[in-house]
């Protein structure tokens, strides 16, 4: 059964706000999308927006709300385990994370509708694309899948995706400064196959960004694209300008605010 014809069959009780907009960012690991999201939310509060990050810290109550959201919608939630399970991952471990990250993003979307305010989410359904595609051995599995995120955000609000590019070089450096391991690419910095695994997460961008585009070109009223070169640190002021611009132009909160062509 298509993903199409299952949405249809089932249905939110919670309609959508005509000011609500999910802003979620994709890029790669080291791209700046955690820092920018942080700025944003910080920006449009500091405007008398109201904002909401949607987050589950605790790890019991993270289970037990994707749990809710997958028995409410069982179709679906089935049909996108199935279609992950079709990617081929490179493990089991895999396997279980980017499906439960995956259901577990889509929850938070559907939550969107609950409470009137622009949704800012630093990694959402797109960059969840990525991170399946990244670790698949199946090849165009991104756009495979886009029919299934189409279903999804075609019950959410408005939603605004921005790509934070930046090149490898950069990718590298704030990967090797950061502490800790905060992305399987991480993991991977002082190792030999770490430019192998550079590479295939560029290319796996580039056709994500593609799906992206095509979704765009669907239903441009409901689903917008941004795309910001973020290579140099000192262009987080500039650029966190130009995404609440776009946002607040996109949500109709103000008239007074310019609409990026």
């Amino acid at each position: 059964m298509q993903a199409g014809s299952i949405r249809k069959m089932e249905t939110n009780a919670v309609g959508n706000d005509a000011n609500n907009i999910i802003v979620e960012f994709a890029g790669l690991p080291g791209a700046g999308k955690s820092t920018i999201t942080k700025a944003v939310a910080n920006r449009l509060r500091s405007s008398g927006e109201v904002v909401v990050e949607p987050r589950v810290r605790n790890r019991i109550r993270k289970f037990k709300f994707t749990a809710m959201t997958i028995m409410k919608r069982p179709l679906i939630s089935l049909s996108a385990i199935g279609m992950i399970l079709a990617t081929r991952q490179k493990s089991v471990r895999d396997y279980l994370a980017t499906a439960y990250n995956f259901l577990y993003v889509s929850s938070l979307y559907c939550s969107a509708k609950q409470k009137a305010g622009i949704y800012i989410f630093d990694q959402g359904l797109i960059h969840a694309l990525w991170s399946i595609g990244f670790s698949a051995y199946s090849p165009n599995v991104v756009g495979r899948l886009s029919p299934l995120v189409r279903d999804l955000m075609a019950d959410a609000p408005t939603v605004m995706v921005v790509f934070v590019e930046v090149s490898t070089r950069t990718v590298a450096r704030r990967i090797g400064n950061r502490p800790g391991s905060k992305s399987r690419l991480d993991a991977l910095i002082n190792k030999p196959n770490f430019d192998r695994a550079l590479e295939n997460a560029v290319a796996t961008l580039i056709e994500t960004r593609s799906t992206a585009e095509a979704l765009s070109g669907e239903d441009p009223n409901s689903f917008a694209l941004k795309i910001i070169d973020h290579d140099l640190d000192s262009s987080l002021d500039r650029n966190v300008t130009e995404i609440v611009d776009h946002i607040i132009a996109l949500s109709g909160v103000s008239e007074s605010a310019p609409s990026e062509k």
